[in-house]
């Protein structure tokens, strides 16, 4: 047996939280992501609205008027084992 960290400790997305699922035009909400690993490198997108602090563990996404329907919000993070990345839906109402 050995002692070696799994690939996962090294590297891991355990989840995206948003502070709702559900919000309204002109709204803004915090969206967390929980990660395993170190030295992380943090990257946000979005296919509708803006994000704010697209480089940290915690992403300000706010909802524009063009972005009513279910919109994507994407987290890649990487070190030196790689890239994972995960989505979180928010509908936009």
């Amino acid at each position: 047996m050995t002692d070696e960290p799994l690939a996962s400790d090294n590297l891991a997305i355990d989840s995206i939280v948003p502070e709702k699922r559900v919000v309204v035009v002109w709204e803004e909400i915090d969206i967390k992501v929980y990660t395993r690993g170190s030295g992380l490198s943090y990257g946000w997108s979005t296919n509708h609205g803006t994000l704010i602090g697209e480089d940290s563990v915690t992403v300000r996404y706010w909802a524009c008027p063009t972005c009513t329907g279910l919109n994507t919000i994407e987290c890649k993070v990487s070190n030196e084992y790689g890239t994972v990345s995960d989505t979180v839906m928010i509908k936009v109402l």
